[in-house]
C-alpha cells in the first residue's frame, strides 16, 4: 500500500526528528527539552498520559505531514 506522502520529496534525518518531538514533549509537558533523552520512556520517565500522547501524535502528524488512516 503507498504512503500517503511521498517519502523522497520530503525527507529528514534522525536528528531532525528527535529535535521535533523533543520540542513537542517540552511543550506538551512544560519541561525544559534539555530533560529529555532520546532513550526515555514516555511513560516511566516522562509520565506521559493517554491524552498527551494522543497530543504528540497529532502534533507530528501536523509537523512530518503525514496522515492518520
Amino acid at each position: 500500500m503507498p504512503a500517503e506522502t511521498d517519502a523522497q520529496a520530503g525527507q529528514i534525518d534522525r536528528a531532525e526528528v528527535l529535535r521535533v518531538i523533543k520540542d513537542q514533549l517540552a511543550d506538551i509537558l512544560e519541561i525544559d527539552e534539555s530533560t529529555i533523552n532520546e532513550g526515555d520512556s514516555f511513560a516511566e520517565d516522562l509520565h506521559l498520559g493517554s491524552l498527551e500522547l494522543i497530543e504528540l501524535v497529532d502534533l507530528g502528524t501536523v509537523d512530518f505531514e503525514v496522515a492518520l488512516l
